[in-house]
This record gives C-alpha cells, structure tokens and sequence, in this order.
C-alpha cells in the first residue's frame, strides 16, 4: 500500500502541474485553479502518508485506510474538476455534489484509521 500511495500522489502531483499550464481551457478558471492547487495539495499529502505509512500500527485496517484516503482525495480532486469543466447540467450537478460528500468522509475515515494507527504505536518502549 505505501507504494501505491506514493504512485498515485506523485502521479496526481505531475496531474496538477500539467493543469497549471493552461487554466483558461476550462469553462471557469477560478474552479480549474482550485482543481490545480487540490490536485498538488492531494498528492503531496498521498505522498507524505505514504511516506509515513510503516509508521502506524493498522492491522487488519490497513487495506480500508489506504484505499478510502486514496479515493478520497482523488475524488475530492474529481470534483472540484468537473465543476471547472462546466457542470451546469442538473444531473451532473447533482452527481458531483454526491461525489464530493462521498470523497470527504471518505477522506475522514482514511485519516481517522490512520490516526489510530498511529497512536496505537505509542507508548512505552516505542519511539
């Protein structure tokens, strides 16, 4: 899994970089910019988790722990980048707000495991 979180985050990193180049192709520009600075934010944080992943102590939830912060923050990422595109279509619309609700708490119970792992790794003896 600590791979894969690397993977991804650098890939979402190199996502955002090429985003930047040119906001003006997305129907709103603020929304394409806040699409690029997510998908940099996103990746770096996948990157650090990733990074800190033999840190925790996750047991049998390290699989649910990676996987809901990965498409958590992909998706929050999704999101923002559909509305950027132009999702004025009411189904769209409603689909997207879905996905972002989804992706939040999804992102919230990632970090929250992740926590947990990590606090089940402190004590003594432990560094």
């Amino acid at each position: 899994m600590q791979r894969r979180l690397l993977t991804a985050g650098t890939a979402l990193v190199l996502v955002g970089l090429l985003m930047g180049f040119d906001l003006t192709l997305f129907d709103d520009a603020a929304l394409a910019l806040s699409a690029h600075v997510a998908a940099l934010q996103h990746g770096m944080l996948l990157m650090l988790l990733g990074l800190a992943w033999q840190h925790a102590r996750l047991g049998r939830f390290a699989a649910l722990c990676g996987w809901s912060s990965l498409v958590g923050l992909v998706g929050i990422w999704l999101s923002i980048l559909i509305d950027a595109m132009g999702g004025e279509l009411d189904v769209l619309a409603r689909f997207n707000g879905y996905l972002f609700l989804l992706a939040a708490w999804s992102v919230v119970l990632g970090f929250g495991l992740f926590l947990f792992g990590l606090l089940r790794g402190v004590g003594p003896g432990s560094q």
